[in-house]
């Protein structure tokens, strides 16, 4: 803290109050930002801010803070659910903006994340299976189309984002023998370009509108920080210290 304190601290601008966890955010082309609520006491929520409002509204009450929002297709959430009565798998579940109308997308998926596709008509999921992770392409309504790439064991795949163009997944990517480094997936080669590796934990990927940058957490001095990576020249410019 002292070593914050002496450097000078550079922090956002605070938009939410709401106590111990606020899980994973998504932002609309517009700016609209929806996040979720957990108070570890009442249901995790789901707020949204419309930009320049000066508060939050409610949404709607998930049971998740693994989300994806599409302007036209909605929320794309991984929920645990019982299987059999005797299994808790991870399966994918599509909830309408406008009337809150629930549909449950995969059984036993065990998918531990997913992203829309820029159109909406597609889904780029995450599996963990027996302790080895895949990326699934799938149809809107959760019907598998093909196996984009097949992890081996202990390669561990957490928190992807495709990138505006839809062209490519940026995700937090851990391997044996490496810590939690930051990986792009170019979907049509279906191969892997790393973009940072150390012995720190960087997670968290989120592209820059443009594409041109890679925004993301890692820990380099101790404390969690924010990091912008450009993607051609591999330069990263630290945004945040606090």
């Amino acid at each position: 803290i002292d070593r914050v304190n002496e450097q000078g601290m550079v922090a956002g601008e605070r938009l939410t109050e709401t106590g111990i966890s606020t899980g994973k955010c998504d932002c609309l082309d517009d700016g609209t930002l929806f996040y979720m609520v957990d108070d570890h006491r009442n249901p995790i929520t789901m707020k949204r801010l419309e930009t320049g409002a000066a508060e939050s509204e409610t949404v709607l009450e998930l049971d998740s803070d693994r989300f994806d929002i599409h302007p036209q297709q909605g929320v794309l959430a991984v929920v645990n659910t019982p299987f059999r009565n005797a299994n808790m798998f991870a399966d994918l579940y599509r909830i309408d903006l406008a009337d809150d109308d629930t549909s449950r997308l995969t059984q036993a998926g065990r998918y531990r994340f997913a992203v829309w596709s820029r159109d909406g008509k597609e889904i780029y999921a995450v599996k963990n299976a027996l302790g080895n992770c895949a990326i699934h392409r799938l149809k809107a309504d959760g019907t598998l189309i093909e196996i984009l790439w097949q992890g081996r064991s202990r390669e561990v795949i957490s928190k992807p984002e495709l990138s505006p163009d839809g062209r490519r997944i940026a995700a937090s990517v851990w391997r044996q023998g490496g810590s939690w480094s930051i990986e792009e997936f170019d979907l049509e080669r279906k191969s892997w370009l790393s973009l940072t590796q150390n012995d720190f934990i960087e997670t968290d990927p989120t592209y820059s509108v443009d594409g041109k940058y890679i925004f993301y957490t890692a820990d380099y001095d101790g404390i969690y920080n924010i990091y912008r990576r450009n993607r051609k020249t591999r330069k990263t410019m630290r945004m945040t210290r606090v």
